[in-house]
């Protein structure tokens, strides 16, 4: 009996350290890197220099202004109205894509607010679409994931397009 006690403290201990050292490396005060680094701002667009793909900046629901930012509300949506805003070579991200714009579980939004300004911080599950399965991605805390409860009858949206289709190699 004390044998399991005494290894049983043995293991709280190490939980607490080691859930205290996960902590301390998470700031929330630590500046998003550089927008330049990765990003073209083009008014109401950002090209992502890693990914090649353009994003509109601002969410579904609304519009851009310049030197204002995005104006307007972010519309909360089922996946079917989601991907009725698609058109002009815009659409719903694959879940990749969209978890490409993540910046770390202690931000919130966990995005770059330069590029991807005026987020509702009350919407911060956005729709993304693999070709068979609708997914979501939380910006609120970092985490991609999939959510089949109530709470995904209404999600964000935000649309990307490639400008350029990356050619694949001719083959030998």
């Amino acid at each position: 009996m004390g044998r399991s006690r005494c290894l049983a403290a043995l293991m709280a201990v190490g939980l607490v350290l080691t859930s205290g050292q996960a902590f301390a490396g998470c700031n929330p005060n630590k500046p998003a890197p550089p927008v330049a680094e990765r990003f073209t701002i083009k008014g109401a667009t950002v090209l992502d220099k890693v990914t090649g793909l353009t994003w509109q900046r601002c969410s579904v629901g609304q519009k851009w202004k310049e030197k204002v930012g995005c104006v307007g509300l972010v519309d909360r949506v089922n996946f079917a109205a989601a991907r009725d805003e698609e058109g002009d070579g815009w659409r719903l991200p694959r879940p990749a894509e969209l978890r490409s714009l993540l910046i770390g579980r202690c931000r919130n939004p966990a995005i770059n607010e330069e590029a991807f300004p005026d987020m509702d911080p009350t919407v911060l599950w956005y729709w993304a679409y693999d070709g068979k399965l609708d997914q979501v991605v939380n910006f609120g805390e970092g985490n991609p994931g999939y959510c089949a409860d109530a709470r995904c009858a209404g999600n964000a949206a935000r649309l990307v397009k490639r400008e350029v289709d990356v050619a694949l190699p001719p083959a030998n």
